[in-house]
Order: structure tokens, then C-alpha cells, then sequence
């Protein structure tokens, strides 16, 4: 509804209103690649308990949120986005297709995995790096270029 309205008036609404619908679409395109905010069924819980990261106690949710994939790239985001940006025209058409019905489907069918640990889980941070580095950079990659193609589509 937010990028339905911005794409229909955003030449005649406010500035404010302009810039809280789009800052409310980054931040949810952002949270609907995030492997732990999406529920299953069989699973309703987001991660919202602790497992053990390394030495640190941490609830699973926050790995996913952040510190996880800071670990993988502690350099900064820019540097990270130069990085991940490695698709051809063609791959992020087929990334882009669909509308975010379709993206929140395809992060739901990529992320099931995530939902092994439980509470209290004590997690080897080398060997989750190793299984999961990939859903990482691919979910971060692909929310980037939907929403580029969302806000391209908005602002056309």
C-alpha cells in the first residue's frame, strides 16, 4: 500500500509524508529478507530467545539482525553493498521479477533452514558462518536490488 500510494501521488504529497513512506518501505524491504523474521507454521517464536554465540549469550533473532552478518563484514556496509553487487543485468531481472508477495515467498523457501537452533543452543560460529554465509549475502544482495527496482518503479 505504502509504494501503491508513493507511486500514485508522491509528486503532490508532503515532504514528510514522501519521506516516512519511503523510509517505512527500505526498512521492510530490509526486515522481509532477514531469515528470522519470517514464522512458519511449525515455528512462531522469530528467534526472540537465547542461544549461545561463541562466548556470548545472544537471542537467535539478533544473530540474523546483525551479528552474524557483521561478523562476516566488519568493514562497513558500503564496501559490503560494492561486494555483493556482482549480478548481471539478467540475474537481477530474474532477482527483481515478481512483486514483494513473490520476494517474501522466495526468502520464506531460502531461510527455512535457519529454524535448527532452539533455546539454549550453544552455536559454533565457524561452522554457521560456513553454512549459512551464503544465505546472508544473498538475502542482503537481494533485498538491495528489489528495493532499487521498487523505488525505479516508484519514481519513474
Amino acid at each position: 500500500e505504502f509504494a501503491a500510494d508513493l507511486k500514485a501521488n508522491h509528486r503532490t504529497m508532503g515532504d514528510s509524508l514522501r519521506m516516512l513512506k519511503i523510509v517505512m518501505l527500505v526498512h521492510w524491504l530490509g526486515d522481509m529478507h532477514c531469515p528470522k523474521h519470517i514464522r512458519y507454521p511449525e515455528e512462531q517464536t522469530l528467534g526472540y530467545y537465547k542461544v549461545k554465540w561463541g562466548n556470548r549469550s545472544v537471542r537467535y533473532h539478533d544473530v540474523w539482525d546483525g551479528v552474524f552478518f557483521d561478523g562476516l563484514h566488519p568493514w562497513g556496509l558500503v564496501d559490503c553493498a560494492e561486494m555483493l553487487d556482482d549480478c548481471t543485468k539478467s540475474e537481477i531481472k530474474a532477482i527483481t521479477t515478481g512483486d514483494v508477495y513473490d520476494w517474501g515467498k522466495d526468502m520464506a523457501k531460502s531461510a527455512r533452514g535457519v529454524n535448527e537452533f532452539k533455546e539454549g543452543d550453544k552455536i559454533d560460529t565457524h561452522l554457521f558462518r560456513n553454512k549459512y554465509r551464503d544465505l546472508a549475502e544473498h538475502s542482503v544482495r537481494n533485498a538491495g536490488y528489489r528495493l532499487a527496482a521498487l523505488l525505479n518503479d516508484i519514481f519513474k
